[in-house]
């Protein structure tokens, strides 16, 4: 069987992989099981990501959905305000169905333009009253662009003068700190609350943390176990994390360099067109003229004919005509080089227009 190489992301072990992996790690390092909650090695590690982002306390959650939907209703019930506020493309919307209006009957309001970042301004337009603003550090579904460092503490100091609570929607938090050029526990200070995702970039098996005060995370715990969340066990999950928190967090510079000379490379690629054109983290999204479908024709012919998946996932843009495709930088296109990819990418432009126009020539 032909191995396929791939460009973004980490390697994806094989089941029996990951669990020798955790097995040897809980041997050499002697991690045992914590029991509801209680255990020595998540109490240790939940402790240090509450130092490591200068926050005072931390609950280790199996998803982010749970882990947020608890941030948002500990302060609506403060407040005594259902109303919270998030971009347009947040994945709470856009990805989750909507759980925060079903299961906590909390109503939440989009802000800003759908294109770019939340500028306080935005929040000046939204009269309405909100518990909370939740802000997505770096936007996902806007290739992984990210407020300047003053655009971001405007933002925050209007929130706080309107009295709403600012909450960081960190899933991809790891991946800021070379664009700010800050210490975790610097960026993670403007916020009230903070959730952070250990299997997107870091690459583990499942699992979140949500950080805040004691008192917050004393009430989180509550909804932790009425939201089922508070499992007998969840240790592989955290070891897992442990090590990709160890492994990866390192590397989030080299990712970041590595993201910014594969896309001035491919810049240089005729049809390609890139968002944003420098990035601002390890990810952004490559645009191509032609259907969704055209081009994942043309890379079904590159994985056949060259081994190498340049794309995970493609998508149908907003724009007509226009698909898309997500580009991450992991450890896998530290393994890969200009000289090897730039052809494919040529390669894959050149196939994609010939499956949209086949009677046309092309060059």
């Amino acid at each position: 069987m032909k191995t396929i190489r791939h460009l973004s992301w980490h390697a994806e072990p094989s089941a029996s992989d990951v669990f020798t992996e955790l097995s040897n790690y809980c041997s050499l390092h002697g991690a045992e099981a914590e029991y509801y909650g209680k255990g020595e090695f998540l109490q240790t590690f939940e402790d240090e990501i509450a130092g490591y982002l200068g926050k005072d306390d931390s609950l280790f959650l199996p998803s982010g959905v749970m882990a947020q939907q608890i941030a948002f209703r500990i302060f609506a019930d403060n407040s005594h305000c259902r109303n919270f506020a998030f971009h347009p493309t947040t994945h709470l919307e856009v990805n989750e169905h909507r759980a925060y209006s079903h299961v906590h009957d909390l109503v939440g309001i989009p802000v800003g333009e759908r294109q770019r970042v939340i500028l306080a301004s935005d929040l000046d337009e939204c009269r309405d009253p909100l518990s909370t603003l939740v802000i997505e550090l770096p936007l996902r579904n806007r290739g992984g662009i990210l407020p300047t460092w003053d655009e971001l503490t405007e933002l925050v100091q209007r929130a706080r003068s309107r009295g709403i609570n600012v909450h960081l929607d960190g899933a991809r938090l790891w991946e800021s700190a070379p664009f700010y050029k800050k210490t975790y526990a610097q960026i993670c200070e403007l916020f009230d609350s903070v959730y952070v995702s250990f299997y997107k970039g870091l690459g583990g098996m499942a699992g979140a943390m949500l950080l805040g005060t004691g008192s917050f995370i004393e009430r989180a715990r509550i909804w932790q176990r009425r939201l089922g969340g508070n499992l007998v066990t969840m240790h592989p999950y955290v070891v897992s994390a442990k090590i990709g928190f160890d492994a990866r967090v390192p590397r989030m510079q080299q990712y970041h360099e590595r993201a910014l000379s594969l896309a001035k490379s491919l810049g240089t690629v005729d049809g390609i067109v890139l968002q944003p054109v420098i990035p601002q983290t390890n990810m952004f999204q490559l645009f191509v003229n032609v259907s969704s479908a055209s081009l994942k024709k043309a890379h079904e012919q590159i994985i056949e004919e060259d081994a190498i998946a340049l794309c995970r996932k493609i998508f149908q843009s907003e724009i007509p005509n226009w698909c898309y495709t997500e580009i991450v930088i992991g450890d896998n296109a530290l393994q890969l080089n200009d000289a090897e990819l730039l052809p494919l990418f040529r390669k894959l432009v050149a196939n994609a227009v010939a499956n949209s126009f086949p009677n046309c020539d092309i060059e």
